[in-house]
């Protein structure tokens, strides 16, 4: 299975979780009305999810209780 590229070309304006955290954002594609999830971890690599939410606080408090 080919690994997930760091970046990709549809990650214009990722948003941080946490202030200054790099390894969780969520952003939007540009053809998408709901936010999408990045989050790399040492025990799962990364993964790329939909949070299935439209509003942005909605996102960033799938992708908190995503983190922990």
């Amino acid at each position: 299975m080919p690994r997930a590229r760091e970046t990709g070309s549809w990650v214009l304006d990722p948003i941080e979780v946490f202030d200054g955290e790099k390894d969780l954002y969520v952003y939007k594609r540009p053809t998408s009305k709901k936010y999408q999830l990045y989050l790399k971890t040492l025990s799962e690599g990364v993964i790329r999810e939909s949070t299935k939410k439209e509003k942005l606080d909605e996102a960033l408090e799938y992708a908190r209780d995503r983190w922990y």
